[in-house]
């Protein structure tokens, strides 16, 4: 971990210069990993300054951004400024952003939400926030969600298709774990006809060929 002042790097996060946002940004997704270097940050006040610009940046600041917040939420940091407003926005950027470093940054936010234990998120005040069902108000708006995730699977970008699949499995998981027993399988068939089954075969006999 690098020699880092997070007080000014934390102030610089809130620049009104993206250029400066960005470099600051650009920092945190190498350090934010770091349980203490995370708990300094928070403390700091730089998680509503980091929520903000996952909200609002655009191009390299947003895609930044996205990383360093699913790097916070994978040392089980962060989580009080997951809300339906943040799951909204990045599953709008999964249906409708072209580039790749935007894309797998939000989908690995998806995948630390949907997979995230459900006996933490009954002991937060913020119900409903984890889980498949976190995502559901968000997919409303964005019917194509599921199209647009199973078709990520053919990038040629393999972290990006490895994000895809990730989420796709916490997905299903979560739906058999927690939906009813009518509306899971529902989910799976809906899947299934949206061709997952052999897009995650052609991408496996690819990477098959590949690797001889």
């Amino acid at each position: 971990m690098e020699n880092i002042n997070i007080a000014e790097l934390v102030e610089r996060l809130g620049s009104d210069e993206d250029a400066v946002r960005k470099m600051a940004v650009f920092k945190l997704q190498s350090n934010i990993g770091d349980p203490s270097f995370a708990e300094v940050f928070i403390a700091s006040g730089g998680l509503h300054k980091l929520r903000f610009l996952a909200l609002n940046a655009t191009g390299n600041t947003l895609a930044y951004s996205l990383t360093s917040f699913s790097r916070l939420l994978e040392v089980d940091k962060g989580w009080d400024c997951v809300s339906q407003e943040l799951i909204a926005r990045v599953v709008e950027l999964v249906v409708t952003h072209p580039l790749v470093n935007i894309l797998r940054g939000a989908m690995s936010i998806l995948v630390a939400i949907v997979s995230h234990p459900q006996a933490a998120s009954k002991q937060t005040s913020q119900q409903g926030v984890f889980g498949f069902r976190a995502l559901k108000p968000a997919i409303a708006v964005h019917p194509q969600f599921l199209e647009m995730l199973v078709s990520r699977l053919s990038s040629a970008d393999h972290a990006l298709c490895a994000n895809a699949l990730q989420l796709i499995n916490s997905l299903m998981r979560d739906a058999m774990s927690n939906d009813g027993e009518n509306e899971w399988p529902r989910f799976i068939k809906r899947l299934q006809d949206l061709g997952v089954i052999k897009a995650v075969y052609v991408r496996n006999h690819d990477s098959a060929d590949t690797g001889r």
